[in-house]
């Protein structure tokens, strides 16, 4: 939206310029002239302008004011860090790791801007990859070999989200009934009423940047990502093929390395340091190694005996209570056989 009201504010922009630099310029015009007085002439416009808009001055000003807000890019970022938490909590009692923080880890997240200092210091990535040290060495046990129920599209928007939505069409509502019983209808620019269009202009901005915010963080977005990545909407990859001797291991590495310099690099920028041939990687905005050590741990022989071993018996368990209910039904009811890594 900001976008599409660029050439509006630049028109404006050079209007008031122009209108601010003809002032001092008629002054010296009628400075020099006998006959001419354009710098009273010009009072008197301003004098006019003033007295019969002073209103709509105000109420075009506050409207513009109003306009300007970071709430879009606070709500993309809200709706991307709620899905990605909740994400990875529906995995969290499987084997596997979450496919979401997997495409993360594969392709960093980065800024929803293009500013400099976000692109350097945006704090997901970080928090991606602090959680995959978390877990990614740990002899973890699990309860299931199918994660929760995806979830719901108004869980991952949140409460904030949703109440700002129905407030402002609330405000949205009230602003227009009071235009509306302020004035007549067939003036409906006139009086008092035009004092609630600030208001209208206000809370309709912000729902159209929260729309906006939804259109570009929705989760059907991210699931299509997911499944151009790995062929399927819900890869199931164990964390024993995350470790660095594997391809995905090193994937996670070669990200990790590139994302270090492109954020060092912007760091030096916005320290207004030139960039040196080998680098230091000191800035805070940088996330850690995935790995917290070099070594494979001693017990990953096991841990991958022990998965076949529980996969297997998982597998055995389902098909028996398939069994079970076809035979209870008659034959009403037959089970489809889902097929499993």
């Amino acid at each position: 939206m900001r976008e599409a009201f660029k050439p509006l504010w630049q028109l404006l922009k050079v209007a008031l310029l122009l209108a601010i630099a003809a002032y001092p310029a008629a002054f010296i015009v009628q400075l020099f002239s006998k006959s001419s007085k354009p710098f009273d002439q010009y009072n008197q416009i301003i004098g006019h302008v003033f007295s019969t808009y002073w209103d709509w001055m105000i109420v075009i000003s506050l409207s513009i004011i109003f306009l300007r807000s970071d709430l879009l890019f606070k709500t993309v970022e809200h709706i991307r860090n709620r899905h990605y938490e909740l994400e990875h909590k529906r995995w969290v009692q499987t084997p596997y790791i979450a496919p979401l923080h997997l495409l993360y880890l594969l392709a960093p997240p980065g800024a929803i801007t293009d500013d400099k200092e976000s692109n350097a210091f945006d704090p997901l990535y970080k928090k991606v990859v602090n959680d995959f040290r978390d877990r990614v060495y740990v002899n973890a046990k699990y309860t299931s070999f199918e994660p929760d129920e995806k979830p719901g599209f108004w869980s991952i928007l949140g409460r904030q989200v949703t109440s700002q939505l129905i407030v402002n069409t609330i405000m949205i509502s009230f602003g227009v009934c009071g235009m509306l019983y302020l004035n007549l209808m067939t003036e409906q620019l006139s009086g008092w009423g035009k004092a609630f269009i600030p208001l209208v202009v206000f809370f309709l901005a912000r729902n159209i940047y929260l729309i906006q915010a939804i259109r570009m963080a929705h989760p059907a977005k991210t699931y299509r990502r997911i499944q151009l990545q790995f062929g399927q909407e819900e890869p199931k990859i164990t964390w024993r093929e995350l470790f660095p001797d594997m391809p995905y291991g090193e994937s996670i590495l070669f990200a990790w390395r590139a994302d270090c310099e492109k954020r060092q690099r912007l760091a030096y920028e916005l320290s207004n340091k030139p960039v040196p041939v080998k680098m230091e990687f000191t800035s805070p905005g940088l996330a850690p190694k995935p790995f917290p050590a070099e070594e494979i741990p001693v017990w990953t022989e096991n841990a991958e005996r022990m998965y076949e071993d529980q996969h297997m018996q998982w597998r055995r368990l389902i098909e028996t209570k398939n069994k079970q209910l076809e035979k209870a039904s008659q034959g009403k009811v037959i089970a489809f056989r889902k097929k499993s890594r």
